[in-house]
Order: C-alpha cells, then sequence, then structure tokens
C-alpha cells in the first residue's frame, strides 16, 4: 500500500470504523512493552525520514490522513476533541508518514496498519 491508496481507504471510514480502530489502538498499548514498540516504530520512521530527506512530504500525507480522519468523525456530530478519535487521527498520521518512505519503513507501515484491518478487509471486500 502506498500513501495515495491509505489515502483513499481512510476516505472510507465511518464513525463505526473509528471506534472499533480505537479500541484496538487502545489495545495496543496496554502495557509499558506495547509503548516502547510504538516508539520504536516512530523513532525508525523519522529517521527513515530524515535520511531520505522527504520528511516534508511525509508531514503533507500526515495532515491529510488527520484532516480526513476528523472530517469522519464530524459527519457523525462528534464533538471534539474527542480521545479515540484524535487516537484514530494520529495512529494514521503515523501510518501516512510510515508510507511516505516507502519500502525502507515496510515493516513500521505493516505494523502500524494491524489496527486498521477491519477497514482494509471491509476495501478488499468491495
Amino acid at each position: 500500500m502506498d500513501v495515495a491508496g491509505f489515502t483513499q481507504l481512510l476516505r472510507r471510514l465511518t464513525p463505526a470504523d473509528i471506534r472499533i480502530i480505537g479500541a484496538a489502538l487502545d489495545a495496543e498499548v496496554a502495557s509499558t512493552a506495547d509503548e516502547v514498540e510504538a516508539w520504536r516504530l516512530t523513532i525508525t520512521i523519522d529517521r527513515t525520514l530524515r535520511r531520505l530527506r522527504c520528511s516534508r512530504t511525509a508531514a503533507q500525507a500526515a495532515a491529510t490522513a488527520t484532516r480526513i480522519v476528523l472530517a469522519a468523525a464530524q459527519s457523525d456530530h462528534v464533538v471534539l476533541p474527542e480521545h479515540t478519535v484524535t487516537v484514530v487521527a494520529r495512529a494514521a498520521a503515523e501510518v501516512a508518514r510510515a508510507l511516505t518512505a516507502g519500502e525502507e519503513t515496510r515493516y513500521e507501515a505493516e505494523a502500524l496498519l494491524v489496527p486498521f484491518h477491519t477497514l482494509l478487509e471491509s476495501a478488499t471486500a468491495a
């Protein structure tokens, strides 16, 4: 998957998807080890983006992903800020950043996409 594909996938996001993904994300950081792994992924992505000199492009992709998640939440009249929406928007932004680096952060992107599996499955079924 690339950034454009992920962005298109996010455009299908429903408020129910946000709740499911948010619950999966909350479960992912249930332990200190999980939080350390999440930070390790982020640090690896940051270093790779700097080395590839595409941090600005990654930031733009992250901002787009965040806007899409927020728009999906607001379509259900969710009053922002709201914890689950914030968690999902941040996760989507991090996935977009990882996908910007391409093959160099494939492992990290795949790990970060795990909570989005229901959205991925619904897209492949359609």
